[in-house]
């Protein structure tokens, strides 16, 4: 006696047509692009693709592994593990509403962590004021920088100078600054990888978003309503939901735990709902099904559960640590 199978025969996939799954195998099989990159470029014209959605496609179509072209790259060494702390850094173009910006990118080999910044110049003082940035922002001592040879991190060959304003930074926070091989730009590739899937709008304010005139930047101590928390933001995909975690105080206090949640449609830039927390949360994260859950903290990390949909507070778990830290990751 056996089981019978009781799985479909000929697997399909409930979010992609059959269209829209022929025109992914037709795309990847012509470009034999990398799979974030086919990503990418797919999505711009499948919107409710997903990474989860087009990796389960390419099997059921065979055309999963790239063929191997013998003599098409050379042989490269896998990278020895490192402990937390050990930070890609590299600079990137970007092509944004207001024209073309460089983007300092830094992502954490271990823990993934990514810090962005945009600015209009690439100087090597603005590339020590981002590790300044990314050292104060990243919640962990970070041991080892890895950069490439440009001269925003090293200097060159033709220039004088004793010590780069980079690499004294590194010393005063005894971090050790390691250099790419000259010629192989695969050494950093997960940040070439993150940079190549970095999407920047035009910049708008959360502010102005929920009817609010902006805080001007010029005055710093005016007390306006502003963003603030360890993790401050959690975005539901399926509507493009942003909430954040919003307090009343100056410019200098991006770290205090917010009030109240803003419910933000990044689309539109409109205000959806205001939500007043029972304790001020330094936290925010939602889960991404159907019926999707909001999650906050309290000052003694107390835990609660409310119905993202509605706003209303289902549970209260009451000091779960002196510890606690939650991400919600993205789903399909």
């Amino acid at each position: 006696m056996l089981d019978r199978p009781t799985g479909s025969h000929s697997p399909f996939s409930p979010v992609l047509s059959v269209e829209e799954e022929a025109a992914i195998v037709a795309f990847r099989r012509h470009t034999l692009l990398p799979l974030d990159v086919a990503f990418t470029h797919s999505q711009a014209t499948i919107p409710h693709l997903t990474r989860s959605s087009l990796h389960r496609c390419l099997p059921r179509h065979s055309i999963f592994r790239l063929p191997e072209i013998e003599g098409d790259t050379p042989k490269r060494s896998t990278f020895k593990r490192h402990p937390i702390g050990s930070s890609h850094s590299d600079l990137a173009e970007a092509q944004t509403a207001e024209g073309k910006l460089r983007l300092f990118i830094a992502i954490d080999r271990t823990s993934k962590f990514a810090f962005v910044i945009l600015r209009r110049e690439a100087g090597k003082m603005i590339a020590a004021r981002f590790l300044r940035n990314l050292i104060e922002v990243v919640p962990y001592a970070i041991h080892t920088v890895l950069t490439d040879n440009g001269v925003q991190f090293t200097n060159q060959a033709r220039h004088q100078y004793a010590f780069h304003i980079f690499d004294r930074v590194c010393d005063e926070n005894g971090i050790e600054h390691r250099l790419t091989k000259v010629k192989h730009p695969w050494t950093n590739c997960q940040v070439e990888r993150k940079s190549e899937q970095t999407h920047v709008d035009a910049p708008w304010s959360i502010q102005e978003a929920a009817g609010m005139k902006r805080a001007p930047a010029a005055a710093p101590f005016a007390i306006a309503w502003r963003p603030g928390g360890w993790q401050l933001a959690a975005l539901y995909h399926a509507t493009g939901y942003l909430f954040v975690l919003m307090h009343q105080d100056t410019f200098w206090t991006h770290k205090q735990p917010g009030t109240e949640i803003r419910e933000i449609d990044i689309a539109s830039h409109k205000l959806i709902r205001r939500t007043k927390l029972a304790k001020p949360s330094g936290m925010v994260g939602v889960t991404q099904d159907a019926d999707p859950l909001l999650f906050t903290n309290g000052p003694r990390d107390d835990f609660f559960i409310w119905n993202a949909t509605t706003g209303k507070l289902l549970h209260t778990m009451p000091y779960l640590g002196d510890d606690l830290y939650f991400t919600v990751a993205a789903g399909d």
